[in-house]
């Protein structure tokens, strides 16, 4: 499945986005890495900088995690992993490299993945967020996800971290 392609509102470059093979493992981890670099200072860094490669390609491999590219101009610019079950879809590790930040590709992203739940029967996408990243719940909220839950998680290091999980429902799916 791929988006038909996008042009940029200059009308100049297409942007498509697709479903990548492990073999691209290393695409997703650049763009994951240069878009996650923002949170390496952060008091408790994303886990994401923790990946490697050869992590994210296993993942890919075995099943347990799809992951998309958005690319443009036959350049990558964009990525997402995420996971479904019998009921829904969930997404994690949403990134857009820092100077394509702002310009779409993220939405993008979010409804390739409510426009292919749908067609795999899923009713629901869900996404975790941390509290102190409030640009991020906005974008989603903004595309129509709603808060459904708080908690707080212990990182790898200990340290407690604000969490919050957001849902969206899926129109047209049959039960």
């Amino acid at each position: 499945m791929e988006l038909e392609p996008v042009r940029t509102p200059d009308g100049k470059e297409e942007v498509v986005i697709r479903l990548a093979d492990p073999d691209e493992a290393h695409l997703i981890h650049q763009i994951t890495m240069a878009a996650f670099a923002e949170y390496e200072h952060d008091r408790v860094p994303s886990a994401a900088l923790n990946e490697t490669v050869e992590f994210i390609r296993e993942r890919l491999e075995d099943g347990d995690e799809q992951a998309l590219l958005c690319i443009q101009s036959g350049r990558p610019i964009g990525t997402v992993r995420f996971q479904m079950d019998e009921h829904s879809l969930s997404f994690f590790r949403l990134a857009a490299c820092p100077k394509e930040q702002g310009k779409g590709r993220a939405k993008a992203m979010l409804a390739f993945l409510e426009r292919y739940a749908k067609e795999n029967g899923k009713k629901e996408i869900w996404c975790n967020v941390r509290r102190s990243v409030a640009r991020n719940i906005r974008l989603y909220q903004s595309v129509g996800y709603a808060l459904v839950q708080e908690q707080t998680v212990i990182s790898a290091n200990g340290v407690p971290v604000k969490v919050v999980t957001m849902k969206k429902e899926i129109t047209g799916v049959e039960a």
